[in-house]
């Protein structure tokens, strides 16, 4: 079995040769493919690098002038990424899920409502 040193530098390594491939047809669609992949990697490493990344697509708007992307749902897309890896990352490192992890935050929801 593969140590969990080695597997980030193995997956860069396989998103590189991807992007790579997806060269030959086009490169705008290689600078994609990579920069879409790095994405969900990091997302999955770490949730709140999702979080940003989602502020920054939010503030960006990138479907609005690319027409391709606004079939995609792009944003519903990457909301369902977060969570999904959020959800992973606390299985993994073995973390009860908590929504409301304390009686302040119960408040607050409450006085947002």
């Amino acid at each position: 079995m593969m140590k969990q040193k080695y597997l980030v530098p193995v997956v860069l390594f396989v998103i590189a040769l991807l992007a790579i491939l997806t060269a030959f047809t086009s490169i705008k669609l290689a600078v994609a493919v990579f920069t879409g992949l790095l994405i969900i990697l990091f997302t999955f490493l770490q949730p709140f690098f999702g979080l940003i990344v989602y502020l920054i697509l939010l503030l960006i708007r990138p479907q609005e002038f690319i027409l391709v992307l606004s079939k995609l749902r792009i944003m519903l897309s990457m909301g369902i990424l977060i969570l999904l890896s959020f959800v992973i990352h606390k299985i993994v490192r073995r973390e009860r899920i908590t929504i409301l992890p304390s009686r302040q935050h119960t408040f607050v929801l409450i006085l947002l409502l």
